[in-house]
């Protein structure tokens, strides 16, 4: 469990509300498989008379990684004015909502603000906490206020996104260790080290990021070190993000790489 997302909201509400009732946020806890879209809903209580919103969802790219984002609660949000979406290099998408009638907009309880789309790119095993930032720092300070400027209470439900399933374990248990694919970045040729303790049969199939097979095969594995050669054979043509599966029976462990 390498890898950790957080995912920071700074938000700053106005709005026309009477009394100190509390907004609720909360994001989803989910198990999804490898190569699998995620759909991670912002769900909302307690959102009553509001006229602006804005906040700011950072997420670790090795793990998922940014596809799309619709689903609006409001209809005067759109992707292309009220979103900045990601590069690949810094992972953060930010969201900026505003009510120029200055009306205030009220949703149902349990009502989903927006959604975001992800591919999981991660490895079996790895997750993603998805919390709401709440540390003293200036900007990632969460304020829900009214029109008056009284600042409301707010309660937070975090989420979490684990990549596979409970019933897959790692072929380590059964004493087969995968290392990195080398080079991660594949022009031609790759090489994955394997070292088993006795000897196995395992399977492996290249997967793109939908979860298509790419190709497959299988491999007999002696005991000691054994080293695995992709080449035009079995690696895609075009570039992309790429996944290598290894399995025996229930056991798998899958690797990451890209080719260019």
């Amino acid at each position: 469990m390498r890898y950790f997302i957080s995912i920071s909201f700074l938000i700053g509400f106005c709005l026309s509300l009477v009394g100190q009732d509390t907004v609720h946020l909360e994001l989803p806890t989910q198990n999804v498989e490898q190569g699998e879209n995620i759909a991670v809903d912002v769900v909302v209580e307690g959102f009553e008379n509001v006229v602006g919103a804005q906040f700011t969802m950072k997420y670790d790219k090795e793990v998922i990684n940014y596809l799309d984002v619709d689903n609006f609660g409001i209809a005067s949000i759109n992707k292309n004015n009220n979103f900045g979406i990601p590069a690949d290099e810094n992972g953060v998408i930010s969201f900026l909502w505003y009510d120029f009638l200055a009306q205030g907009v009220s949703l149902e309880d349990g009502t989903t603000l927006f959604t975001v789309h992800f591919v999981a790119i991660g490895s079996n095993g790895e997750y993603s906490d998805i919390v709401l930032d709440t540390s003293s720092n200036i900007l990632n300070i969460i304020e829900i206020s009214n029109a008056d400027g009284e600042v409301l209470p707010f309660e937070i439900t975090d989420g979490k996104v684990t990549i596979g399933t409970s019933n897959v374990t790692d072929l380590n248990t059964i004493g087969i260790e995968v290392a990195e694919v080398i080079p991660n970045v594949v022009n031609d040729q790759a090489f994955v080290r394997l070292t088993a303790s006795n000897r196995q049969e395992i399977s492996y199939q290249v997967l793109n990021v939908g979860g298509q097979v790419e190709s497959s095969g299988v491999m007999d594995l002696l005991p000691g070190e054994q080293t695995l050669k992709l080449d035009s054979s079995n690696l895609p043509n075009a570039k992309g993000t790429y996944f290598i599966e290894f399995a025996f029976g229930n056991n798998k462990t899958v690797r990451k790489f890209i080719k260019m």
